[in-house]
């Protein structure tokens, strides 16, 4: 029945659009906790302010996408840690430092509990792939030539 079609289609549509304004929200989220992160103000204060929301109103939203500032924070923690450790001159202790931790202790628990790695190691693998890939890399250019 094409009655029952288009109602079905205008609900779907309305998940839709709901569910590409929580992603739009979270993604908003972990921009602006990076940049606090950045920036050593990394609180919920800050972040609703960059979004230009109240601390309740961005409390409110995460709970309806299913996450928390405190989670997002951890996450945005984590990817600017990867990120940082690839390269090789930032010392394990700034790195810390630099992703809102002020213990090194309590960034290489958080680390492990990411990855299952010490960040060292994982500093380590990190750079091996990426010899191994500029290795293949001269290799696809000078079969070029």
């Amino acid at each position: 029945d094409n009655t029952i079609y288009q109602y079905q289609l205008k609900q779907v549509q309305k998940i839709l659009r709901k569910r590409q304004q929580r992603l739009s929200l979270y993604l908003d989220v972990r921009g602006a906790t990076k940049r606090c992160l950045l920036e050593r103000k990394a609180n919920q204060e800050n972040v609703a302010g960059l979004l230009n929301l109240s601390v309740r109103n961005l409390q409110r939203r995460l709970k309806e996408v299913g996450t928390s500032y405190q989670s997002i924070l951890d996450d945005s923690r984590e990817e600017l840690a990867m990120a940082l450790l690839k390269e090789a001159d930032i010392p394990l202790y700034e790195i810390a430092y630099l992703v809102g931790f002020t213990e090194s202790s309590a960034f290489y628990k958080a680390f492990r509990r990411w990855t299952g790695k010490r960040p060292g190691d994982y500093r380590q693998d990190a750079q091996a792939t990426n010899a191994l890939d500029r290795t293949e890399l001269n290799e696809v250019l000078s079969a070029d030539e």
